[in-house]
């Protein structure tokens, strides 16, 4: 009886989102006529966009399943849509056509490419086009926010949304700490180091901002949020990396133009430093009373390992969304020594990379490793030459975020998962929208800079004879 009022429950549940989906791409094409005529509210819209990747996984009714494999384990689990991809479908109906040629459009190109050459490896199509799907969406977020960055107003309101989850994170993490008494804090994610990782995200960007003068609350705010929320999460490289990360932006910053402003700020982050430390070490005290951490050191090298052997045997990788199914059913995990527990053997390789050259091969990893080192190299050249812009030490703490998540991709896989790669596609889209502000493309492309004398030559000897 109780199993049968569930299931009519879950059904009803189902039904109400698919409704309620069908409502909002029935809304699409209407608010984006709306919105085109309106732009004084276009920001408020990038808050939401901001916002929503922090509580869509956590909220019922902001994702929706268009075909859900719920019993498969993988990166993803369907063709999945969430509110955030609905409301950047009304953004890009509404935004001008640039004509712009779109930054970083090639090593995006080629990861899309990789993905779907791993494909023929993969043993369900399906399963992986679950993945080719995500990473579409992501890069259509990407494309909405690096074109609607011609707007200066939405870069700011993209921070402040971004501000306002983070803010939200620190009231649930301190409700789950005091309130619930749990040591390791995750707010509305379901990992805590998938906080951390967002927390770096954010934070990062907003004390660049601090240090290079602004006086907006949300800046100050998000600052002390992220510092706050990394240490409620008691996870090693989530704490490390954030206190990583901020030497690393001010390092950088001030290496640039110290100031007044900057030596104030380094002051008072030392004090806060000392005023966390002792509720960071009380934390980390209660967490190893109670876990077997050399034990979990020695499952990440045998996952590891898992991903080595896939690897040697498949070049070309077993497909994307396939690496659980491979080492689980195909003989790796046992070859590597992975525990024989359910919970080891359905979890992924604790490393972004080895997953990414596992379930991809080769070409797949290059790509990867491009696609992440490009928007990071283009944040700092951009953002050094312009640091006394606001624009420039914000690319600055953007590119400084970057480099910190990518360390922590070598411990963990979860940035490949989609609210991860939402955040990324929202920074990576605003450090090319800010630096096509700023002209760092001004001269296009370095095969235009060749093209343009030599078709100018051709033209001069044709005119000539």
């Amino acid at each position: 009886m109780w199993f049968g009022r569930t299931d009519s429950l879950t059904i009803k549940v189902a039904n109400v989102k698919w409704l309620a989906l069908l409502a909002a791409l029935g809304g699409v094409i209407p608010i984006a006529a709306w919105l085109k005529g309106n732009r004084q509210h276009i920001p408020k819209f990038f808050i939401l966009i901001g916002i929503l990747p922090y509580l869509f996984k956590s909220v019922s009714g902001l994702d929706v399943g268009l075909i859900s494999w719920n019993e498969r384990s993988g990166i993803v689990s369907g063709l999945e849509l969430t509110m955030v991809d609905i409301l950047a479908m009304v953004i890009y109906l509404s935004l001008p056509r640039s004509g712009q040629p779109v930054p970083f459009f090639a090593v995006f190109g080629l990861y899309f490419l990789a993905l779907c050459l791993s494909m023929f490896q993969a043993e369900s199509l399906l399963a992986g086009s679950f993945y080719i799907w995500q990473t579409a969406r992501v890069f259509f977020l990407f494309l909405v926010v690096q074109q609607a960055c011609a707007d200066e107003r939405v870069p700011a309101a993209l921070l402040m949304g971004l501000a306002i989850g983070l803010f939200i994170q620190t009231a649930v993490v301190v409700w789950q700490r005091i309130g619930l008494g749990w040591i390791q804090a995750h707010g509305t994610f379901v990992h805590q180091n998938t906080l951390g990782m967002v927390a770096i995200m954010v934070l990062l960007p907003h004390f660049a901002l601090l240090l290079g003068g602004s006086r907006r609350w949300a800046v100050w705010g998000a600052s002390l949020a992220g510092a706050l929320v990394a240490a409620m999460t008691t996870s090693r490289a989530s704490v490390g990396l954030t206190a990583a990360g901020l030497a690393l932006t001010y390092a950088i910053t001030s290496m640039h133009t110290f100031t007044p402003r900057k030596a104030i700020v380094g002051f008072a982050g030392l004090i806060l430093v000392a005023a966390l430390l002792p509720v960071v070490f009380q934390s980390f005290q209660a967490r190893f009373a109670v876990s077997a951490l050399s034990d979990d050191y020695g499952e990440r090298e045998a996952f590891k390992r898992a991903a080595a052997l896939i690897l040697e045997d498949h070049p070309m990788g077993v497909g994307a969304n396939h690496y659980v199914v491979t080492s689980k059913y195909r003989g790796y995990a046992d070859r590597a020594g992975v525990y024989h527990s359910e919970e080891s053997r359905n979890a992924h390789v604790h490393n972004a990379y080895w997953l990414t050259a596992a379930e991809t091969g080769y070409l797949g990893f290059i790509a990867f490793v491009l696609l992440l080192l490009h928007p990071a190299i283009v944040a700092f050249r951009c953002g050094w030459r312009n640091a006394d812009d606001p624009r420039g030490a914000l690319l600055l703490g953007m590119g400084s975020a970057l480099t910190v998540v990518y360390v922590h991709c070598n411990y963990e896989w979860i940035f490949v998962t989609v609210q991860l790669q939402y955040f990324f596609a929202i920074l990576v889209g605003m450090i090319a929208g800010l630096a096509q502000q700023l002209g760092y493309w001004a001269t296009g492309p370095r095969w235009r800079v060749f093209a343009g004398p030599a078709a100018a030559l051709v033209k001069q000897k044709v005119n000539a004879n």
